[in-house]
This record gives structure tokens, C-alpha cells and sequence, in this order.
């Protein structure tokens, strides 16, 4: 028979220890299943509202304050000009942390309210008469509910394939690369950098650690990559000199679209949350935020007895309803760009950052 659980998560990131710490704290046998390498940092630049942690995750937050950086300004600068808008932020609204220090803080805290924490991939995921069964390091689990939190890779061979096929498939994905740097910049300052020709842009976020330098933009084709990874390369060249690059990276992330509530998310023993359900903001890139409300939402409908109420419940949150204005905004700026060029989706960005 295997161990048995109330629940499989599959993906120990935010959106996958939220919903773990959440339904194990209410008394739930869960399994969170990290199928990541030892010491694996997420690609991202970082950025968390610190509000929403201290919030939904107090003694994380505690923990975590003093390992994290409150920029006090934002920088946007568009195509290289010399002039930059510069707009104060507040550190409630923008924290930048370490996201090997975030998720095994997360982590720690599904662990500490009695969730199994199991190294290792999930394969050989799939229904059985106990609801669903896979395979972690040899072990065999079973559950009557699957949660899917294994991001990019949920689409093609993970929990949101195999619970939603075809009907999974997403239209719109971003794609970004950057680096982790050693050292500091401007220790007090976020740039974003909105770099002409693509629509998209670069950003420079500096934590206590380490800098993360990046450009995020749509994928759409080849020439989509490449122009994201020339601009991240320029961006080294200029501003890294000096610096010694940690670790690069590439990543591909799934976003939320206007027909977003009409595509589900969730069944009666299945959910997909974070980055598998594409509750990415199209415009920035971001989503730790939603990793985490998605989390603690999918575990509260599963106490309240009706998994499948979690796609709708998301949809009607202050977050579910932001990501639907950028959605929509977002698709608005896209067409006028395809004749106009990127200033359009540019104007969207350097709106989101400096509304902080």
C-alpha cells in the first residue's frame, strides 16, 4: 500500500510549503515532495512584498528580517537615457530576499507543523482507487488529493499535465534569464531598466547576500530568447564589471490571461497553485505573493471541504482580481506593441514599479 496522506504536494517552494504548512497545522497528513538539488536557489530577482510574509508567516518573517534588503527607491530607466525616474517605496511594499533562505525557511515551517518533508522527484503520478498514487525515492504514496506546485515543468510533465492534459496548456509564457552576483550595488535602490526593443525589462535588485541582475520578457518565438538574453548579456557589460557572477540562470514562467477564471485550476481532489497555475503578473514577472496566498487559499478550501471552490475563491482575492486587471491590461499593451513597438508594455511596467 505505500504511506498514505491526506494530501501529495509536489513542490517544496513557497506555493507548495504554504499549502503544506497550512493543512498540516490544521491537523493534515501531508507530503511535500522537493524534488529540487541540494542548495538550489530559484531564479528570481527576489522581490516580496514583506507585508503579505509577516502576515501569512510571522515567525518566517522574524526569521527572515534581517537577512533581507528594503530598497527606499525605485530607479526606472527607459532605452539608456541619461534621466531616470526615481519614486520612494516603502518597505512594507518591497523586500528583497534570499530565495535559498525563503524556501528553506518555508520549508522549515510546513516541517515544524508535522508535514513530511520527501527528497526527491515525483514520477509514476496518477489515479487510483485511493485517489492518487506516485513514487518519491522508491517510496510509493498515496492521497486523495494532488496538489500540483512544480511550476514550469507542471505544464509538460507534471501534476497540471496529468490532471488537466491538453486543457492545461497556457498562452502566454515569459521567459527570463539573469545571474546572481557577489557583492552590492546600490544597496538602497531597485533598478529596472526598460531597454529599447524589448517588451520586457532588466532589473538589478540587491539583498544582503548577494545582487540578482535579470531580463524577463514574452516568449513568443526564438528571437523572443534571444533578445532577452542579449539584454541581460548587455546589462553584465555594463554594470558587472567588476562583480563575480555566482551562478546564471533561465527560466520560463506561465501567466495568468484574460480568460484566466474560465481555465481551471482546481477539480475535486486536485489543485495546481503558484507558478503551475500560471498566477504570474504578466507585466512584472512577480510571483512569490501569490505563491503564497494560493497556498494558504487551496489548503482553506480543502478544510472547508470543496477543493474545487478554490479556483473561484482565487479569482474573487484582492490578488486574484490584480492579476486580472494586468492581465487584461497586459494583452491591451501587447497589441498596441506589435504596431507601435514596446513602449506601450514599458509604460505598464514602469507603472507597476512606480506605484510601490
Amino acid at each position: 500500500m505505500g504511506s498514505q496522506f491526506d494530501a501529495i504536494v509536489v513542490g517544496a517552494g513557497p506555493a507548495g510549503s504554504a499549502f503544506a504548512a497550512a493543512l498540516a497545522r490544521a491537523g493534515g497528513r501531508v507530503a511535500l515532495v522537493d524534488g529540487r538539488p541540494p542548495g538550489f536557489a530559484k531564479p528570481c530577482g527576489g522581490a516580496l512584498p514583506f507585508d503579505a510574509l509577516k502576515h501569512d508567516f510571522p515567525a518566517c518573517a522574524r526569521d527572515l528580517e534581517e537577512s533581507m534588503r528594503f530598497p527606499s527607491v525605485v530607479q526606472v530607466t527607459c532605452c539608456g537615457a541619461a534621466q531616470a525616474d526615481l519614486e520612494p517605496i516603502s518597505r512594507v511594499h518591497l523586500g528583497v530576499c534570499d530565495r535559498r533562505e525563503l524556501d528553506a525557511r518555508l520549508t522549515a515551517e510546513a516541517e515544524h507543523w508535522g508535514a513530511a518533508i520527501l527528497a526527491g522527484r515525483a514520477d509514476g503520478i496518477e489515479r487510483s482507487s485511493h485517489g492518487w498514487r506516485a513514487r518519491v525515492a522508491g517510496e510509493s504514496l498515496t492521497a486523495p488529493v494532488l496538489i500540483g506546485a512544480d511550476g514550469w515543468q507542471s505544464l509538460h510533465r507534471g501534476v497540471r499535465h496529468v490532471c488537466m492534459g491538453d486543457a492545461g496548456a497556457v498562452s502566454r509564457v515569459l521567459a527570463g534569464c539573469g545571474a546572481y552576483l557577489d557583492g552590492a550595488w546600490e544597496p538602497r535602490v531597485a533598478r529596472v531598466d526598460l531597454p529599447d526593443g524589448l517588451a520586457g525589462y532588466a532589473w538589478a535588485f540587491t539583498g544582503r547576500a548577494h545582487t540578482s541582475v535579470g531580463c524577463v520578457g514574452p516568449l513568443t518565438c526564438n528571437d523572443d530568447w534571444r533578445a532577452v538574453t542579449e539584454g541581460l548579456e548587455g546589462l553584465l557589460r555594463q554594470r558587472g564589471g567588476a562583480l563575480c557572477v555566482r551562478a546564471r540562470f533561465h527560466c520560463l514562467l506561465p501567466c495568468a490571461s484574460p480568460g484566466a477564471p474560465s481555465r481551471p485550476i482546481s477539480g475535486a481532489n486536485w489543485a495546481v497553485i503558484g507558478d503551475a497555475a500560471g498566477l504570474v503578473d504578466p507585466i512584472t514577472g512577480a510571483g512569490l505573493l501569490y505563491a503564497l496566498r494560493s497556498g494558504i487559499l487551496a489548503a482553506e478550501s480543502l478544510l472547508m471541504g470543496d477543493l474545487s471552490a478554490f479556483a473561484a475563491h482565487w479569482w474573487e482575492t484582492p490578488e486574484g482580481r490584480h492579476l486580472l486587471a494586468a492581465s487584461r491590461a497586459y494583452e491591451a499593451a501587447m497589441r498596441l506593441a506589435a504596431v507601435a513597438g514596446p513602449s506601450p508594455v514599458h509604460e505598464l511596467i514602469r507603472e507597476s514599479y512606480c506605484s510601490l
